[in-house]
């Protein structure tokens, strides 16, 4: 084989590898505009638990299902942890995310509430200090702004913040670093 020859098949296999590789989720494809396949949040009372999951799901093209999940702690750090999915058939979706743990229940609620809960909760994070997760810098483009006469959600237990953990864990948390003494 000539040396010609060995750089085109290396160029071409170089070209296959390329396109075969993915690129992560396409989340240039997520966006608020896209329409609502439905809204839950875990059916506890905040006030009592403190903490609950959000989940926004929307319907696309494909009429696949694109869903994020956000894990809110009302009293203490606010927005801990979200992630998401794409391209997810919509009984899937149901089966695998609404009913994967049966002692968690999911009820349904409207958009603006859950906006209100996921934003008040990036608020409160940002307030107080806290780092909010890498991950919601892409899955906040599901989540869309609530209506400006929203009313807002209290954060904090008894109108202070309480955090339980590890010290460690909190200042991790916080970007800062804990020194032993």
């Amino acid at each position: 084989m000539s040396r010609k020859s060995r750089l085109k098949a290396q160029k071409r296999k170089k070209a296959r590898t390329r396109s075969q590789r993915s690129f992560g989720p396409p989340f240039h494809l997520v966006n608020a505009e896209l329409p609502i396949y439905g809204t839950w949040v875990l059916d506890v009372d905040l006030k009592e638990r403190g903490m609950t999951t959000a989940i926004i799901a929307r319907s696309l093209p494909s009429r696949d299902v694109v869903f994020g999940t956000f894990l809110i702690d009302v009293w203490g750090i606010g927005l801990k942890d979200c992630y998401g999915d794409f391209n997810v058939p919509p009984r899937a979706f149901e089966q695998n995310v609404l009913a994967r743990y049966p002692e968690l229940s999911y009820r349904s609620c409207d958009l603006a509430y859950a906006q209100r809960l996921i934003w008040g909760s990036v608020e409160h994070s940002k307030e107080h200090g806290f780092k909010l997760p890498k991950e919601f810098r892409d899955w906040s483009k599901i989540v869309g702004q609530p209506p400006a006469d929203a009313p807002p959600i209290e954060f904090g237990k008894d109108g202070e913040l309480f955090v339980i953990g590890k010290a460690s864990d909190i200042a991790r948390r916080m970007g800062t670093s804990q020194k032993r003494q």
